[in-house]
């Protein structure tokens, strides 16, 4: 049975950027494995052949646990679920976070499973179905698409 995708727009929710925010992008996709893990979310890189892995990032800002994450190579940050805030979350090459405020049509749940594909942030919880942001509108006006 297919899952519909439903529509709902989600804009910046910082009022002014804030040096942290301020950040760049990534260069390139890590080549590590990032795990984002605990409550407050501490952020490893993994090395995948060998099982090394080091600690990025002990306060991302996010308060809380991060989930769903994905690479976007369009723009080159991190895309995730922050749980504490209950929103889409931006996280930059300091592993930063920059909350993105959803204005309507997603429902108000914690998602644990999500990706980046083609300038296209998914998330999905069972029970619920499967979201589609849009990332190519920017940073004040990201549309969900059917």
């Amino acid at each position: 049975m297919k899952t519909p995708l439903l529509p709902f727009v989600i804009a910046s929710g910082v009022a002014a950027i804030s040096p942290a925010f301020a950040v760049a992008p990534f260069n390139d996709c890590p080549t590590e494995a990032i795990l984002f893990q605990g409550n407050p979310a501490t952020v490893y890189a993994v090395d995948l052949s060998t099982g090394n892995y080091s600690t990025k990032q002990t306060d991302t800002g996010a308060g809380g646990t991060i989930n769903a994450v994905g690479f976007n190579e369009s723009d080159r940050y991190i895309y995730g679920w922050n749980k504490n805030s209950s929103t889409v979350t931006r996280i930059n090459q300091a592993f930063k976070v920059e909350n993105l405020t959803v204005l309507s049509g997603l429902p108000d749940k914690n998602y644990f499973v999500g990706d980046v594909f083609d300038n296209h942030y998914y998330v999905y919880l069972k029970g619920t179905g499967m979201y589609k942001i849009d990332l190519s509108a920017g940073d004040d006006s990201l549309l969900l698409k059917k």
